[in-house]
């Protein structure tokens, strides 16, 4: 019904939330406090509810039981917060390079400045030099032929080209190959100083550079901490993360 812009801080006390026709619960007794400038890597396995709490966040979806505060103040249902994300399942636009970009913020089609910005930012030209805002993408329709990483780069400019205070990533380095992966981890830090970022990921080596890690296992919150902390513990969070380190030893 409205939207809103992130403030200071968004807060979810016992959230819980299922998918209509589902006899089990996809979060269960969520409590987070999210405070601006926060870098977050949100982690857990296949299936944990990364995604939909993400979207109770931003307010796609409405939640089953408890209450979501924005800056203090209770959020009203159907209330959608002004930021940006970006889903693994990003779509493909048969378009031109400069309208994939602009539809962060189609308003601001011909800021060719900042397209171009939120291009470079995700290392786009330096694998497709030839290709420019005006070239047509898609084979469909005579266009140039990318890559899924390819692909992936322009929904994250296209992210990032969208004026935000909070972003949400979701595997946002998930077609992209490792040279590409790591420096893009590196960058999303640089992209995001001044703004609140939530990564959600698979890999655990983001826990390094974020603010604090959240780990979700069942719909549950079990972890919660900095990289260093939960490497203390003998938890969920420090298994995975020595499962992956152990596979390039």
């Amino acid at each position: 019904d409205q939207k809103i812009c992130f403030g200071h801080s968004i807060e979810l006390k016992h959230v819980s939330f299922a998918y209509p026709n589902s006899s089990q619960p996809v979060l269960q007794d969520i409590n987070l406090r999210i405070k601006r400038g926060e870098k977050i890597a949100l982690v857990g396995i296949n299936g944990s509810g990364k995604t939909t709490l993400a979207k109770i966040i931003l307010g796609i979806l409405n939640p089953d039981e408890g209450e979501i505060l924005l800056d203090g103040k209770q959020r009203s249902e159907n209330t959608l917060i002004d930021g940006s994300i970006v889903f693994q399942d990003f779509c493909r636009y048969f378009f031109t390079l400069q309208e994939n970009v602009a539809f962060g913020d189609i308003g601001r089609l011909y800021e060719e400045r900042e397209l171009i910005q939120c291009l470079e930012a995700v290392y786009f030209f330096e694998t497709q030099p030839g290709l420019s805002l005006d070239t047509q993408l898609g084979r469909d329709y005579a266009g140039a032929e990318l890559s899924k990483g390819e692909w992936q780069k322009i929904a994250l400019a296209r992210g990032f080209f969208k004026k935000f205070n909070l972003i949400i990533l979701d595997e946002p380095n998930s077609s992209l190959d490792p040279l590409a992966e790591n420096k893009m981890f590196r960058r999303f830090v640089e992209l995001l100083e001044e703004h609140t970022g939530i990564i959600i990921t698979h890999r655990m080596g983001i826990g390094m550079i974020a603010d604090r890690i959240i780990v979700l296992d069942h719909g549950r919150i079990v972890e919660e901490g900095t990289h260093e902390a939960l490497m203390e513990e003998e938890g969920m969070y420090r298994q995975m993360f020595m499962i992956q380190a152990d596979l390039y030893k």
